[in-house]
């Protein structure tokens, strides 16, 4: 859900504000490896658009807040979801693990954020 949004510091600022000490904050998300930001822009689907953050930049924006713990875990999807004509995300078995992709063969990385306060 974090990838709907544009300015996703503001809202991991926002979930970091709200949580009581020795909360854990875990956030399932699209990260891209690369040290790239991109958007991916579906005209098909209402007009929605996805932003990606690198996983580098996200890793430094962690990095700066005060947290007890911090990680971030590649989250394969453990099933197969196969490609119909009203689905657009769908996976692709690589090196045994299942990737998720779409109709544009973009490649989608997901993984956890697991973050605790101090």
């Amino acid at each position: 859900m974090l990838n709907l949004f544009e300015k996703q510091e503001l809202v991991l600022n926002n979930f970091l504000n709200h949580l009581n000490n020795k909360g854990i904050l875990i956030l399932n998300c699209y990260l891209n490896k690369n040290n790239i930001d991109f958007n991916v822009k579906y005209k098909k689907f209402l007009n929605n658009e996805i932003y990606f953050k690198s996983y580098q930049g996200i890793y430094k924006y962690f990095f700066k807040k005060k947290l007890l713990r911090f990680f971030i875990i590649p989250n394969p999807y453990p099933q197969k979801i196969k490609k119909s004509s009203d689905l657009n995300i769908y996976t692709h078995k690589i090196d045994g693990i299942n990737v998720r992709t779409n109709a544009l063969n973009i490649l989608y990385d997901q993984y956890l954020i697991i973050a605790q306060k101090k």
